[in-house]
């Protein structure tokens, strides 16, 4: 019954962001979070076709982004580099350098279809500037 409803309200919450919002990613007023608001949640940008989660985490920023598009598993999936690249710009760091960590097998979380990419601080010493 617990599934039932999550899968229920994901695709209420879908397609309410897809009827409130543009093609754009616009930013979500501080008094429309949802009540149970995670403290390092710092900002959050929608649009009909992404959700997009900024988070203060211990080293920087992480951005979590989703479709919002329900499939029978969950948040759509299939976001590509170049959505994802257009995406961080968008927010605000287009001129920072982000990641997409894959751990070690005993390491991964997997709960959605939601992909995080990490700010970092400076420019790594990897990467095609070198």
């Amino acid at each position: 019954m617990t599934e039932l409803y999550s899968r229920k309200m994901r695709r209420a919450q879908a397609a309410f962001v897809r009827q409130k919002y543009t093609d754009e990613l616009q930013e979500i007023p501080f008094s429309e979070y949802p009540a149970n608001t995670d403290p390092n949640r710092i900002k959050v940008f929608a649009s009909r076709k992404y959700l997009v989660q900024i988070f203060m985490e211990k080293y920087g920023f992480r951005l979590s982004v989703n479709r919002t598009t329900i499939s029978s598993s969950g948040w759509k999936e299939n976001i590509t580099w170049d959505e994802l690249q257009h995406i961080k710009n968008t927010v605000g760091f287009a001129n920072a350098w982000a990641v997409e960590y894959y751990p070690p097998e005993d390491k991964v979380v997997n709960v959605a279809n939601i992909r995080h990419l990490w700010i970092l601080p400076e420019t790594p010493k990897s990467g095609w500037n070198i």
